[in-house]
């Protein structure tokens, strides 16, 4: 105190005394060692469970800022520990009155010098001023909370809208559905079709598979596309649909409806397949041309078109020596060893009404390679020749000398 006294006393010459000025730095120091010696283990007050007071020492009384949590929470507790006592930390609960805290002991670890955090997990009970408290060795803090349930979400039974400007237009038997989604709370469209007006109604909350049906009608595409074929419906008839569109909590719009006549199915294009075969193998075209083997006799020519009941075929060939002994007429046989070195064409032609496909195969024989003979040399020949002629003139001069002889 005497200290203190002399905190603000000059010396003679007007001027601040270094021991009062050394005085009030002890001063205040021990001020802070007090300090900070009473704060012993605090929760933190940024973290998810503030305490009521800083003091570090004791709880107090209980005040009105509540942190609020489900009741079965995980929560993570802050504190900080100033001074360490003991061996253990201890947090537990109480569900009012700052009473009963042995009936919720949460967690109870190694006590430790300074910041430290602890998960722990709330009882699962309601309250409106229950109290959760850390302490070490008789020190405490404590932090008011609230346990309450979340308020029930309201289910969503408010139906999206309908989609927009639905249309059905069919070219014989295939059918384009074509529409436009709402813009929100939307979450994929349903068709059905019937062959009938459709009053049947999708069920909230259930999910439907393409080929479910509901009463009559049948599901024939789910998506959240705007666009759909159908192919194969029955020809000459009215086909009627009705759409939905559904949001995520499985909640179906009103029907948007469309229908429309079909006409008669619209056949493929005429397309025509050729296969040429010699002895059991096919040939393949090379530079657009089929090379023949003379030696392995006949060759079939097969040609199958896909209008099958109503496309005839026909042949044409340039060569008469192209004789077809088939009797099939989508087959063409010929016999290979009948024809020359050249080049052969064959035609064949797919005809459906006013359709028609030509297909033109050319045949090549290859000219036969040539026999080697053996055959003398000009040298032989001169060399043989010259022996013969001196030997003719021997016996020629012989017989002269032998005339000449005779009387």
């Amino acid at each position: 105190m005497e200290c203190f006294k002399r905190l603000f006393t000059h010396n003679t010459t007007g001027e601040l005394s270094i021991k009062p000025a050394l005085c009030a730095g002890l001063f205040f120091g021990q001020l802070l060692l007090s300090a900070m010696a009473s704060a012993h283990i605090v929760l933190a007050s940024d973290g998810a469970t503030p305490p009521r007071n800083n003091n570090g020492v004791s709880c107090g009384s209980p005040g009105d800022n509540f942190a609020t949590f489900a009741p079965g929470s995980r929560i993570t507790v802050d504190y900080f520990v100033q001074v360490k006592h003991g061996d253990t930390i201890r947090i537990d609960f109480a569900e009012a009155n700052d009473t009963g805290f042995d009936d919720h002991k949460l967690a109870e670890f190694a006590a430790h010098y300074g910041a430290g955090q602890k998960t722990v997990t709330l009882p699962n009970i309601e309250c409106d001023a229950c109290t959760l408290r850390i302490q070490e060795s008789g020190y405490t803090s404590c932090a008011d909370i609230r346990l309450k349930a979340p308020e029930p979400m309201m289910a969503d039974t408010t139906p999206p809208l309908p989609v927009a400007s639905p249309s059905a237009t069919a070219m014989g038997d295939t059918i384009n559905l074509s529409w436009q989604n709402p813009a929100e709370d939307f979450a994929e469209t349903l068709w059905l079709m019937s062959d009938s007006a459709i009053t049947a109604m999708p069920m909230a909350g259930h999910s439907y598979v393409e080929g479910e049906m509901l009463d009559e009608a049948k599901v024939v595409y789910i998506g959240d596309g705007q666009m759909h074929t159908l192919t194969g419906a029955m020809a000459n008839s009215w086909v009627y649909f009705a759409a939905f569109s559904r949001d995520e909590a499985g909640n179906y719009s009103m029907a948007a409806t469309a229908e429309v006549q079909t006409g008669e199915p619209i056949p493929a294009p005429l397309t025509l397949n050729v296969a040429v075969m010699q002895a059991n193998t096919l040939l393949a075209a090379q530079n657009g041309k089929i090379t023949l083997d003379t030696a392995q006799g006949d060759v079939l020519v097969q040609a199958q078109a896909n209008h099958e009941t109503n496309a005839t075929v026909t042949w044409q060939v340039s060569d008469t020596l192209l004789m077809n002994t088939a009797t099939n007429p989508d087959e063409y046989i010929f016999d290979a060893g009948m024809l020359s070195e050249g080049e052969y064409t064959l035609t064949v032609t797919a005809t459906d009404g006013s359709e028609q496909v030509m297909h033109s195969l050319t045949f090549v024989v290859a000219p036969e390679p040539v026999a080697q003979t053996s055959s003398a040399s000009s040298t032989d020949l001169a060399k043989s020749g010259g022996s013969f002629g001196l030997m003719w003139l021997l016996s020629v001069l012989g017989l002269t000398l032998v005339r000449r002889k005779m009387p």
